[in-house]
């Protein structure tokens, strides 16, 4: 990977982007979470920042933000309290700036999916962790035009815990999805993995490649971590924000 340019993305000088959340990052523009339970989403290169407010709710499980290529619009997720078939997501498109609720995906996972960008030009996708199987579940959001919003979630890939056992060279007893991020045309995820025989939690990030169908265990130099860490990647951009500001 070749890093082009540093870009400086201090915020000191502005206390509201300093005490916000990350909620996650697409194509050079950030998704922030503020205190008073709105959303922002803020281009550095250009000093953006537009704010949008969640109708009210107030409670989520899940808050993801990514580029639906199905339907060219950038999407804020909020997976909303509900597990199972009764799953149900809150949906906010930036480019028509429209609200939906839409069916989400059909989880059983120890913990809610975290919402990526498409893979492979797909729509948006997210990545979670069967709590019986504990197999890594990527579903992708199917796109209807005629509602203007998703209709479905269709599973897409599905890392087994005996794939991930031989690619990190670990006995698995419990797996735990860290982050997750698509990159080049690859799905990197971060786990937390609980040895059957080890004590204490490992931390690996293994690569799949959905052409290929191949997972591979990234060796990096950095610290690992299992608590507090996130995948990014950040892509300065010179294209305003999309949608109205008021």
């Amino acid at each position: 990977m070749m890093v082009l340019e540093d870009v400086n993305l201090n915020v000191r000088d502005n206390k509201l982007l300093l005490d916000a959340g990350l909620v996650g990052h697409c194509h050079g523009l950030f998704c922030l979470y503020f205190e008073d339970m709105t959303f922002g989403v803020w281009n550095p290169s250009l000093r953006e920042l537009r704010r949008v407010q969640t109708r009210h709710v107030s409670n989520w499980a899940e808050i993801g933000f990514g580029y639906d290529h199905s339907s060219q619009d950038y999407k804020i997720v909020l997976v909303l309290d509900m597990r199972g078939s009764h799953s149900k997501a809150l949906v906010f498109d930036l480019v028509s700036e429209t609200f939906n609720y839409c069916p989400g995906p059909s989880n059983c996972g120890k913990a809610f999916p975290q919402v990526i960008e498409g893979l492979r030009g797909r729509g948006l996708c997210t990545v979670g962790v069967d709590a019986l199987s504990s197999d890594i579940i990527v579903w992708s959001a199917q796109h209807d035009e005629k509602i203007g919003g998703i209709k479905c979630w269709s599973k897409i890939c599905n890392l087994s815990r005996g794939l991930l056992e031989i690619s990190t060279s670990c006995s698995i007893a419990q797996i735990h999805l860290v982050s997750a991020i698509t990159y080049g045309g690859l799905l990197l995820v971060l786990v937390g993995i609980d040895g059957k025989e080890s004590i204490g939690r490992e931390s690996k990030l293994v690569a799949y490649n959905l052409e290929e169908k191949s997972l591979t265990n990234v060796e990096i130099s950095l610290p690992l971590y299992t608590y507090g860490s996130t995948l990014l990647t950040y892509v300065e951009t010179l294209v305003p924000i999309p949608g109205s500001f008021s």
